[in-house]
């Protein structure tokens, strides 16, 4: 009898104590924010924006189409707070030089695309 009372306190508190390592341990690394932001900061790119809408089938996410080098390439943007997507048109040039966070549109508008990264 004293085995199973032992083992009621026990058993919670071993499930708690797991539940909270494997929490504790997948907030360690990086988010995935900030894992788009690495690989958005090493990309570059020059390309023409073909499109640009809600993805109502992929929780309405902020998405561009860019033909670069006759291929076409879709990006969704995330938590951008930047206002590109709003400024942005269909016929627009947009580069997008290695290292940096900012989108050049038609060689005279500046955009930082925002991360919920800190």
């Amino acid at each position: 009898m004293r085995t199973k009372l032992k083992l009621i306190y026990i058993l919670p508190g071993l499930f708690v104590a797991a539940f909270l390592t494997l929490v504790l341990i997948g907030n360690l690394g990086p988010s995935v924010a900030c894992h788009d932001k690495l690989d958005f900061v090493k990309s570059s790119f020059n390309g023409m924006v073909l499109s640009k809408f809600l993805d109502r089938e992929n929780h309405n996410y902020r998405t561009i189409i860019y033909s670069i080098k006759g291929d076409s390439v879709l990006t969704r943007l995330l938590d951008d707070t930047s206002a590109y997507f709003t400024t942005v048109k269909k016929g627009d040039i947009v580069e997008k030089k290695a290292g940096s966070e900012y989108l050049l549109v038609n060689k005279h508008d500046m955009f930082k695309i925002n991360f919920d990264c800190n």
